[in-house]
């Protein structure tokens, strides 16, 4: 198994660099985001309609893009951030898929803790074989990151209930057992968002949606301790889905 990992570790990066030698990979000038002209109060009609928009897209289509499923494996990059804020605590949970590898992660912050409690998970895994679920977009269905019946994190969005649904059971600290359950009122029909859609190469498209201040409420349960019930929780997300540059960086 050891070896198996050593190997594919190795090769995932050589193949990239084969792959963009063969396809002539070419970076073209086009507009960064901030150059894409003034915010328009609607969603956009296609991936390649590049500009800033209040709403987001309810498919990905990205079957236009010049590619081969090699690129896609190495390029595509799915990131989905939740978080809420209440009186108590400050939860996190995300997911990132990268296809060769997916990544799920939690936080809790006890903010009446004397001692700053921070609770923290993180797993990964090879290939994405953890990812049992992909959803269509920010706003139509799941992505699920599962382990096991007691490690796993579900994202989805209800369009029925118009709400983010934020689903966590993970071990934290110690095999100290965590579950989350909240969910974020949005309806991308009322709610204004930042929806960015950008080149980031020629036939590279990128696709983010993010929004914050949203109303939220939900109940956690730390070990073997009472279930608590939160209903004044303020929230946050971003949802992305891009064909990255292979070297990315963010400034918070």
């Amino acid at each position: 198994m050891f070896r198996f990992i050593v190997i594919v570790t190795i090769l995932v990066p050589l193949l990239a660099i084969l792959f963009a030698v063969i396809e002539h990979v070419r970076y073209v000038s086009l507009p960064k985001p901030k150059y894409l002209g003034p915010i328009q109060d609607r969603r956009p009609s296609k991936t390649n309609e590049f500009g800033r928009y209040t709403k987001p897209f309810p498919v990905i289509d990205y079957s236009w893009v010049s590619s081969s499923k090699l690129f896609d494996f190495t390029a595509l990059k799915h990131w989905d951030f939740k978080s809420i804020s209440t009186s108590r605590y400050f939860i996190v949970a995300a997911l990132a898929n990268f296809n060769y590898i997916a990544h799920g992660f939690v936080y809790v912050i006890d903010r009446i803790n004397r001692d700053k409690q921070f609770y923290q998970y993180a797993s990964r895994s090879l290939l994405a074989q953890a990812i049992q679920e992909q959803a269509n977009s920010s706003i139509d269905g799941c992505t699920l990151f599962y382990q096991s019946s007691s490690e796993y994190i579900r994202l989805c969005y209800d369009k029925k209930e118009k709400t983010y649904q934020v689903d966590v059971n993970v071990p934290m600290n110690g095999n100290l057992q965590i579950a989350v359950d909240f969910k974020i009122d949005y309806s991308s029909e009322k709610d204004r968002s930042m929806v960015l859609v950008y080149p980031v190469e020629e036939n590279r498209p990128a696709y983010t949606h993010k929004i914050a201040g949203l109303p939220a409420r939900g109940k956690i349960s730390i070990g073997s301790g009472n279930q608590e019930e939160f209903l004044d929780g303020i929230s946050s997300m971003d949802w992305t889905l891009a064909y990255s540059e292979r070297l990315s960086r963010w400034k918070w």
